[in-house]
């Protein structure tokens, strides 16, 4: 009994019928909480910090290169909140001991308290917070924002 050759259409087609749903990339676009519309939120977010107090660091004045976050990324509804943002240069973002948001927390905020309270009392009131992230919409709000587009 020979085996009976088939044609690129007909391998084709089968291949297509052994193809189920959608691909990964299709089903992480489709989630509003995925990976996918995180990543690209936290890209529009960062330069819309950085574009806060004219584009300078909020301690020093020096140009701002990183943008950080006050009530940590980890707290999903917030993540991506402008209000949860401040433009800071590397320096004062993580590299000086005596004042910076990572390498001395405690000197931060206590310099954010006396120098930004309206900032600190912020992140008091929703430090505490509960809610589920929507990335997507935080994605569209964002691009929205960078754009100068109003956002339904």
């Amino acid at each position: 009994m020979a085996l009976k050759r088939r044609t690129k259409a007909e391998l084709a087609e089968r291949r297509s019928r052994h193809r189920r749903g959608k691909s990964n990339l299709q089903k992480a676009k489709d989630r509003p909480g995925s990976k996918y519309w995180r990543a690209k939120a936290d890209v529009l977010w960062g330069q819309l910090i950085r574009k806060k107090n004219g584009g300078c660091c909020i301690y020093c004045g020096e140009p701002a290169t990183d943008s950080h976050h006050l009530i940590g990324r980890d707290v999903g509804h917030l993540r991506h909140d402008l209000n949860n943002g401040i433009p800071l240069c590397r320096h004062h973002h993580r590299l000086n001991s005596r004042v910076s948001a990572h390498g001395s927390p405690t000197a931060f905020n206590q310099w954010l308290l006396e120098q930004h309270p309206e900032l600190w009392r912020w992140v008091q009131e929703h430090k505490h917070e509960l809610g589920k992230p929507d990335y997507r919409a935080a994605h569209d709000a964002l691009k929205a924002a960078l754009d100068g587009t109003p956002h339904a």
